[in-house]
């Protein structure tokens, strides 16, 4: 996630030439959920580039899942379950 946070706010500034982003965290109900929405100039069509494919195939082995919209700047929405307290064998 860690990973995840940081190509996001690298993206925000690169390519979004944003001046601020705001990154949220939360966990809830087993789940963690990062949240990164800038103030960029976005994009009319959201095409993956390296950064993007790279966090969805990262996501994909935790069983995690990405959403990304563009509406006045960039946001993007990565979570993953937790597994506190399991037990494994």
């Amino acid at each position: 996630m860690y990973r995840i946070v940081q190509e996001s706010i690298t993206n925000a500034i690169r390519h979004g030439h944003a001046t601020a982003v705001r990154v949220r965290i939360a966990a809830e109900e087993r789940r963690l959920g990062i949240t990164v929405t800038d103030n960029g100039c976005g994009c009319t069509k959201i095409e993956p580039g390296f950064g993007l494919r790279h966090m969805r195939e990262r996501l994909k082995l935790l069983n995690g899942t990405l959403k990304v919209k563009s509406e006045n700047g960039f946001e993007l929405h990565a979570e993953i379950s937790l597994r506190w307290g399991d037990v494994y064998d």
